[in-house]
């Protein structure tokens, strides 16, 4: 385990490759921070850590205030995920995932102590010990959520209404995570505590692709409620319909994540899915692609295959770009 950093100049020459951290078990998703930083979440179980590492090693790794206390430091659970929304500054909020059946989605709010807009001391706020625990209860009947401090009763609602929670993100108000178990994608709406689930189990590859394209509808409602207008029904008189301005947004990337053929494989508006490119005869069924990031002129793209330890980069041959946006929720194959 541990976290490794790739370094590249602008014409995508990678200049060095070195280790950030080392000496942890099993990292898994993470996720990265709004002033720049990495976190990195152990899977292992037990004694288990979500550390904050600085990219450019300026200064070092450090276990946060995430997670449920163990007897020897470190924060026990199997980690995955983690994202962030600081749409408020005041009030900025912080949510990671856990990968086991009764594992409650859970959300992190740091003390007004340490709340700051300072990116310098921003950090700190990952490690704030007087930093607020809370975590969802769903109500499936009523499609609402709200959030409880009773970490018992949240395990119980997870392991009924949303098992093994993966990938995990936040856009726009909502926060969606992704249920490998049961194959489901949530979409919370933060602002007035509902929710919506859609199903993952799309084709041979059950990648949760729909993400992008609900996102951008979301958006797109959002903005026309602002401008006081409603979003036109499909047969609408005036022959622009919904469908036609959303088709004209990218594809959509992302990873098989444990599959005997893993790889990128990408979706458009009409569900129709493109191997971008596959792995041919896996050394075993439960190879994955992870570690997917566009580089920062979006004309390459980076993925490892987690087994076997091999990072590569991808780019077109036109020279265009791979100019797509893209939420950090990936799904694996329940074993």
């Amino acid at each position: 385990g541990g976290v490794g950093a790739i370094y590249f100049d602008k014409n995508n020459k990678i200049l060095e490759y070195k280790m950030l951290l080392e000496e942890t078990t099993k990292n898994c998703g993470g996720g990265h921070t709004p002033w720049g930083t990495w976190v990195t979440c152990e899977e292992h179980g037990g004694a288990s850590g979500i550390f904050q590492v600085d990219p450019w090693d300026a200064r070092a790794p450090q276990l946060t205030a995430l997670g449920d206390r163990s007897s020897n430091g470190k924060r026990a659970g199997v980690w995955e995920s983690f994202c962030y929304d600081v749409s408020n500054p005041a009030m900025p909020r912080f949510f990671f995932s856990e990968d086991t059946r009764n594992g409650p989605v859970r959300r992190f709010t740091p003390t007004s102590a340490t709340i700051t807009t300072d990116k310098d001391k921003m950090w700190d706020m990952l490690h704030d010990e007087g930093g607020l625990h809370e975590y969802i209860l769903l109500n499936r009947g009523k499609g609402t959520f709200r959030w409880t401090q009773d970490l018992n009763s949240a395990r119980n609602n997870a392991l009924v209404n949303y098992q093994n929670v993966e990938g995990i993100d936040f856009r726009d108000g909502h926060l969606f995570f992704v249920s490998k178990r049961q194959k489901e994608l949530f979409d919370l709406d933060l602002e007035d505590g509902t929710f919506k689930v859609t199903s993952t189990n799309i084709n041979t590859f059950s990648n949760p692709d729909q993400i992008d394209f609900l996102v951008r509808r979301h958006r797109r409602r959002r903005q026309m409620k602002e401008e006081g207008r409603e979003e036109q029904p499909s047969n609408a008189s005036n022959g622009i319909r919904e469908l036609d301005v959303l088709a004209e947004m990218p594809l959509l990337y992302g990873t098989e994540d444990g599959g005997k053929l893993p790889g990128i494989f990408a979706m458009d508006i009409k569900g129709r899915w493109f191997s971008i490119l596959e792995m041919a005869n896996p050394a075993n069924d439960d190879e994955e692609t992870s570690g997917f990031a566009f580089s920062p002129d979006k004309k390459s793209f980076f993925f490892c295959l987690q087994d076997l330890g091999l990072c590569y980069r991808v780019w077109r041959k036109d020279g265009y770009t791979f100019d797509v946006e893209y939420l950090n929720v990936k799904y694996h194959n329940a074993r």
